[in-house]
């Protein structure tokens, strides 16, 4: 992520992918004070490949001393220095031009930020409050024990009594025509073999030619019951949006855990998920939920084994 320093009070922070500098406190997301600075005076973007910054000043903007020509874009380089109206006092220096990430940054003190990593749990994996996690699109979901919310660049959440801005790495995030066009290709099958009791599950997914193993873990018997629901409701002709909803008081009680611990249990396979290579991408967004309920977003499953009992 692309970070800078103020030169002034040597404070760092985080660039956002349209980072707008000006004395309006409604727009910039930093506020210059001088009276000669603009209200929106210049913006820092990243292009997806390099970051510019753009004068939109009466007074100019300058990059090492030099003035920019209003509204044209200059290319910026770690080590350059930015300043507002001539300001030396709050110029910025360009620490690190890397791309952006996507993060969020607190409401009051734009120095504090949280960068997000594909599935990224809060406070912390070993209590998976909320979790945070990129879907196959490419956009953001925020998921709680009750709610279930898509993230849109600028959404306020609220963590711990503190409120975050949610930034998304890009400034377009529309899929390309390749992009799309490769995961209507991605076919794969989810492979269940449990002992007749059912104490052990292993699962395995069909991609194409190749077979992904991912052994016996303790969450596969979550998502074992969530298969032997969805293909229940198939069998019983039930809609397809409708297939394989289970509801979390039920689960938990069959599984016998709390229902912090069913997050946790889904936690644990989104990052077995994500730790395999070349995986499809719409195993990102395998398990589905919705308020109070959750379902295995799959219809083509295969179970070898165990009993054909469902959760009453």
């Amino acid at each position: 992520m692309a970070r800078v320093r103020h030169a002034g009070n040597q404070k760092e922070f985080v660039l956002r992918p349209t980072h707008v500098f000006g004395r309006n406190s409604e727009h910039a997301h930093m506020i210059l004070q001088h009276a000669r600075s603009s209200r929106v005076h210049a913006t820092i973007t990243w292009n997806g490949k390099v970051w510019y910054v753009r004068d939109l000043s009466t007074n100019g903007t300058y990059i090492n001393g030099k003035r920019l020509p209003k509204n044209e874009d200059a290319l910026l380089y770690a080590g350059d220095v930015i300043g507002f109206s001539g300001q030396d006092v709050e110029a910025i220096i360009i620490l690190d031009v890397s791309a952006p990430k996507p993060m969020l940054v607190s409401h009051h003190h734009h120095s504090k930020v949280i960068e997000l990593e594909e599935l990224t749990c809060l406070p912390n994996e070993q209590n998976p409050i909320v979790t945070l996690r990129a879907t196959a699109n490419g956009d953001w979901l925020y998921e709680s024990l009750d709610h279930t919310q898509m993230l849109t660049p600028g959404d306020i959440l609220t963590l711990g009594g503190e409120h975050w801005v949610f930034v998304a790495a890009k400034t377009n995030t529309d899929m390309t025509a390749t992009e799309a066009s490769s995961r209507l290709n991605e076919q794969y099958q989810l492979q269940f073999t449990a002992s007749q009791n059912e104490e052990h599950i292993r699962l395995s997914i069909q991609h194409n030619d190749q077979c992904i193993d991912l052994g016996e873990r303790t969450h596969h018997y979550l998502l074992f019951l969530l298969a032997k629901q969805r293909i229940n409701d198939a069998d019983n002709f039930i809609q397809t949006s409708e297939q394989g909803w289970l509801d979390k008081d039920l689960l938990c009680k069959d599984l016998g855990v709390a229902e912090e611990h069913l997050n946790i249990l889904i936690f644990r396979f989104r990052k077995q998920i994500n730790a395999i290579k070349h995986a499809p991408s719409l195993l990102k967004d395998i398990v589905q939920r919705r308020r109070r309920e959750i379902r295995l977003n799959c219809e083509d499953i295969k179970i070898s084994g165990g009993t054909q009992t469902l959760i009453p």
